[in-house]
């Protein structure tokens, strides 16, 4: 079997500048690159904080997610993408933190 590793995720966001800010404020992303995708009339920026990253688009005429979409269990009834998971030390202090941003 290959061998392979994470390079990173893509989230779509309503607002490229406003996802940009709230990574790298509340996160520690920093913006690794800015580009054009053609094909999908989109901007978009790879955020980075060390070995992570994450591919954010603003995808020209894009729908708002469904409601049935923002609710945790419910969204679990439909296929696709749901999460992603990031490991920290000491799970209250981050907690305390980020409700602090």
């Amino acid at each position: 079997m290959a061998d392979f590793t994470f390079h990173h995720g893509g989230v779509s966001v309503p607002d490229l500048e406003a996802a940009i800010d709230w990574y790298r404020h509340v996160l520690g992303f920093e913006v690794e690159k800015r580009f054009f995708i053609e094909a999908a009339n989109a901007k978009a920026a790879m955020v980075r904080k060390g070995p992570l990253r994450f591919e954010l688009f603003e995808v020209a005429g894009a729908a708002p997610l469904p409601e049935d979409r923002r609710h945790p269990p419910s969204d679990l009834k439909t296929h696709g993408n749901k999460h992603v998971a990031f490991c920290v030390d000491d799970l209250e202090a981050f907690l305390i933190e980020m409700e602090g941003k």
